[in-house]
């Protein structure tokens, strides 16, 4: 019988990952605070349509990209400042697409605005794509780590077709029980602009809520899946009540709710199945679009 080996350090070594771990915890504590707080001022105290987008949108994901990248690289030295690096990419673009189609407008996306061809503009939230080439090129087995990369890529497509159809399916489906009117494709510069940033955003939440917040609490804290999914899904639904403060239909602001934790929990489900971003990623973008359908 062969011996054990054990490190003469082990001790130092255990509470040091204990410290990492703890410390992570607060990170991702305090972010998501900062960013509920950072959209939710925004939104109460900023009147202008452009900076609240440049705000919002570029502080929230810009930070959300930061902690993600930071979680993702926990290991090296160098994690901190390729956080603060992504970080900056991502609001950087997020700010340069939101400045030309919403500096000049009042109210966003009213009837003829979704016809406007500088919707088209929203192409330059592709840019997204190219700071994840970045990272999986310059990272290559910690992004996959957090499930960042396309192994398996036709497998992992096709099951995140299925979970975003099935729920696609049935909001259509509730839609349409209920006499909510019959649906309609918008505009193609609405829809456009739609896709657009959801390619963005939705990239986001997976990278952030699945790579980070599910891995953490799954992983490295060595929760359930549901105690986790749970977690990551309550974080995701906080960061919609904060947007709608409330001041939307109440009915519809419940079923945008169910919808999203739904969404939220199925990702979560693909994700440890896969081990892959993907099948969250698209599934994400099959339902949100979806929802995009006017009635």
């Amino acid at each position: 019988m062969q011996a054990i080996f054990v490190r003469p350090n082990w001790q130092a070594i255990t509470q040091n990952i204990q410290q990492q771990r703890r410390r992570m915890l607060w990170v991702l504590l305090l972010s998501m605070l900062v960013i509920l707080t950072l959209v939710g001022i925004v939104q109460r105290t900023v009147s202008r349509l452009a900076l609240q987008a440049i705000l919002a949108d570029g502080g929230a994901w810009g930070l959300a990209w930061a902690v993600a990248v930071c979680y993702a690289l926990r290991h090296r030295s160098e994690c901190w400042r390729s956080g603060a690096i992504t970080g900056l990419l991502v609001a950087l673009i997020f700010t340069i697409v939101s400045i030309v189609p919403k500096w000049n407008v009042d109210t966003w996306m009213t009837e003829s605005y979704k016809s406007n061809p500088i919707l088209y503009w929203g192409v330059w939230h592709g840019l997204i794509l190219g700071v994840v080439r970045w990272l999986t090129r310059r990272y290559p087995r910690e992004m996959r780590a957090c499930g960042l990369s396309l192994e398996h890529w036709r497998r992992n497509l096709m099951i995140g077709l299925l979970g975003g159809g099935v729920l696609a399916g049935h909001l259509l489906f509730s839609i349409a029980f209920t006499g909510a009117g019959p649906l309609h494709f918008p505009p193609l510069p609405h829809f456009f602009w739609q896709l657009s940033f959801e390619i963005a955003s939705s990239l986001g939440s997976e990278f952030f809520f699945r790579g980070t917040v599910y891995h953490y609490f799954e992983s490295e804290r060595g929760w359930g899946h549901y105690s986790a999914a749970l977690t990551a899904a309550a974080f995701n639904v906080s960061l919609f009540l904060v947007k709608v403060q409330w001041t939307d239909d109440i009915i519809t602001v419940v079923g945008v709710l169910f919808y999203i934790f739904m969404l939220s929990m199925i990702n979560a489900t693909l994700y440890r199945l896969t081990r892959s971003l993907l099948p969250g990623y698209v599934s994400s973008l099959i339902f949100t679009l979806s929802a995009t359908l006017e009635r």
